[in-house]
């Protein structure tokens, strides 16, 4: 009962073991070209040569950065490769013939706002290389009803990006995964279109659709079929209160509902070319057959090829014989006399 084996599954919010508890570093080692300073980094100066230089400055509150014998330089707000650009051109006109490094230590914390269907949301501060992810993970995770697809971020009352958890996790691309400043609030609405997806597939789990995705489209995202899955879906939906069964084929770009429940059934073992044979024979099992091959041409050739008495037992009925057919599609079975 195909019905009855997809309500008893139990499966999980695809995405789920994501959110698992980790410690996030504060003074990562390494930061982007892009990363944005602000008044409480540090920049480490390293002068390799004819002068052997290495010191620490804390960027100030008014966003200064002062060297000594170089200068003071306004760096809030610019971009790390800018800034490391500008220091090095500067300070090696103050110490010609050597080798200067530019390095962003003890990063500055900033703080978010996590709001929607989270498990704790609240503001949370975090490492300034954060991204949209690393707040998400911060606070718990996203609840069941809680969307992975339409993530949202606010910077200065305006939304800056939309980000899809899914685009990571299936694709590993982080492109709308922006780099988070203080003051970002971070929404997660509740998920418009959920889908149950089990049996013969690769992650059976319960998957969230975008408006505009098809079965081909969860079916890629749950990590494909199996080789020996059916052709058709079997899909539980309800309507109206009523249970309706629905059996579109795998590759139809068929619109799914909130709530469907997508079952993928495993095929018979038996092969395109072979059927078996049982009864009051000497010789049960399966046997090829050829293209548009009947029930007593393959007995003759059995007959041809063995000889009566090796296949045909003497009590046998040679009036009748029974057909037990099976769809490979449905795996419906039907009787032939």
């Amino acid at each position: 009962n195909q019905q009855g084996t997809i309500d008893n599954i139990k499966l999980t919010k695809f995405g789920e073991k994501f959110f698992a508890p980790y410690l996030q570093p504060l003074n990562p080692t390494s930061i982007t070209d892009d990363y944005t300073l602000s008044n409480g980094d540090t920049v480490r100066v390293i002068i390799y040569g004819e002068n052997n230089f290495d010191s620490k400055y804390t960027i100030t509150n008014e966003g200064k950065l002062i060297v000594p014998n170089v200068g003071v330089f306004s760096v809030s707000g610019l971009q790390y490769k800018k800034i490391e650009n500008m220091l090095q051109k500067k300070i090696s006109l103050s110490y010609p013939n050597s080798e200067v490094v530019i390095m962003i230590e003890n990063l500055h914390p900033i703080t978010v706002n996590v709001v929607g269907d989270v498990k704790m949301p609240g503001l949370y501060s975090l490492s300034a290389t954060s991204k949209v992810r690393d707040a998400i993970v911060a606070c718990g995770g996203i609840n069941k009803n809680g969307s992975m697809r339409n993530i949202s971020v606010k910077r200065s009352g305006r939304i800056i990006t939309k980000f899809d958890l899914y685009s990571l996790l299936v694709d590993g691309s982080d492109n709308s995964d922006v780099v988070l400043r203080s003051g970002d609030i971070i929404h997660i609405p509740i998920a418009t279109k959920q889908i149950f997806l089990s049996g013969n597939v690769k992650n059976p789990a319960i998957y969230e659709l975008k408006q505009n995705e098809t079965l081909t489209d969860l079916i890629r995202i749950g990590g494909g079929i199996n080789s020996d899955a059916t052709k058709n879906a079997k899909i539980f939906r309800s309507i109206n209160g009523a249970r309706v069964l629905l059996e579109p084929k795998i590759n139809e770009k068929f619109i799914l509902q909130d709530g469907d429940k997508v079952f993928i059934d495993k095929t018979t073992d038996l092969n395109d070319n072979e059927v078996s044979i049982e009864g009051n024979i000497y010789k049960n099992g399966i046997f090829s057959i050829n293209k548009n091959e009947t029930a007593g041409s393959l007995i003759s050739r059995l007959i041809k090829e063995y000889g009566k008495d090796k296949i045909l037992m003497p009590s046998t009925d040679m009036e009748y014989f029974l057909v037990k057919r099976v769809d490979k599609n449905t795996l419906a079975e039907t009787i032939l006399s």
